[in-house]
């Protein structure tokens, strides 16, 4: 059973997405970032397209919606795919594997928000594929308290990728930073403090990152090679 977590702005599920063994589904718009109206639990599965989807409307014409009723169906239709795919495959192995090759959102592994990931279909078509390379950056995320932003990389592919290194820019200064070998579906974080006082005043900083493959890699998806983000001081 696949649920809609709710659009209550709530820490917590709704039912029956809150049931044990249903695949509770939370919404994330078009850059991968929790929808604000997506409720949030521990239990959460996984988060899907749910800002502005585009489904049939009435007299044959289309139209938009919004919520996590517009998620939960496409985690339904990837676990249909999966299992045209994979005639072997049931529903919950189904289910598992995307679970297992999701979008990483917010800090890395799962979380509350973002469950295990949003949808990945593509990937989870290629899960044992080789020749399917597709490092990218997960999220870029600023702690007031710290000071800090962090950066997720992930290595959505079906193999492990080295040679990887990620830029960042922040208010025109850049910083280079190697990355390990990533095993296939791990992620990585890189953290990096910024100069608060810019931030006095309501001042803003401006953090962009690009992640930069070796010589050689296919990347299935380059577009998900780079961030940017505005972070704003109090005025």
């Amino acid at each position: 059973v696949v649920a809609a977590s709710g659009n209550d702005q709530a820490a917590r599920l709704a039912y029956p997405a809150a049931y044990a063994g249903v695949v509770s589904v939370g919404a994330v718009d078009a850059l991968g970032v929790q929808a604000i109206f997506s409720n949030s639990g521990s239990t959460l599965q996984l988060t899907a397209p749910g800002v502005q989807v585009q489904t049939a409307g009435l007299s044959g014409t289309r139209t938009t919606v919004s919520g996590t009723s517009a998620s939960a169906p496409v985690v339904s239709g990837s676990i249909a795919a999966l299992m045209s795919q994979n005639p072997g495959l049931t529903a919950i192995q189904a289910a598992d594997r995307l679970a297992s090759h999701a979008s990483d959102g917010g800090a890395a592994g799962a979380d509350a928000d973002y469950g295990n990931g949003s949808v990945n279909l593509g990937w989870a078509m290629n899960a044992s594929s080789s020749a399917w390379t597709d490092p990218a950056v997960s999220s870029q995320n600023y702690n007031a308290e710290t000071g800090v932003v962090s950066i997720v990389v992930q290595n959505r592919s079906g193999s492990a990728v080295g040679g990887l290194s990620l830029g960042v820019n922040a208010n025109g200064v850049t910083t280079t930073h190697a990355l390990t070998e990533l095993a296939a579906g791990a992620s990585t974080t890189v953290t990096l403090p910024v100069d608060t006082a810019q931030l006095a005043g309501g001042g803003q900083i401006v953090v962009r990152s690009q992640l930069v493959t070796p010589a050689g890699l296919t990347d299935q998806n380059t577009a998900n090679n780079r961030r940017s983000g505005v972070i704003s001081g109090a005025k």
